[in-house]
């Protein structure tokens, strides 16, 4: 196997693992989507067990400076690539400024189609 062989193989794993990457974040999304859903209903049912209003909610919240500090930071949700350039493997999410390597391109040319396809 020559050296273009190997590159093209390893090429081939990294595209596949993008996409397996994408389609985790998506299970990953729809399972917290599932939990915030139950946490939500919970919420709701203790709110109308004691008789808490929304606008009660909202006053007890801090604003601005006033929030504390606890020193963990919430996790930022990394966006999923939507496309790839399958030359070089490079992804973007579609947001921000577009890449070079995507300017005056066609980008339906480069959309990664939902399910990793």
């Amino acid at each position: 196997m020559n050296q273009f062989e190997e590159k093209g193989d390893a090429k081939s794993e990294y595209l596949d693992l993008v996409r397996q990457q994408r389609q985790l974040d998506e299970k990953v999304a729809r399972a917290r989507d599932l939990v915030l859903a139950d946490v939500v209903k919970s919420i709701i049912r203790v709110m109308l067990e004691y008789g808490v209003e929304v606008e009660d909610v909202r006053k007890a919240f801090p604003r601005g400076r006033d929030l504390p500090r606890t020193g963990i930071k919430r996790p930022r949700l990394k966006h999923v690539a939507r496309y790839l350039d399958a030359a070089t493997g490079r992804t973007w999410s579609g947001r921000g400024r577009m890449p070079k390597w995507l300017k005056g391109k066609c980008l339906d040319d480069y959309l990664l189609k939902p399910g990793g396809s």
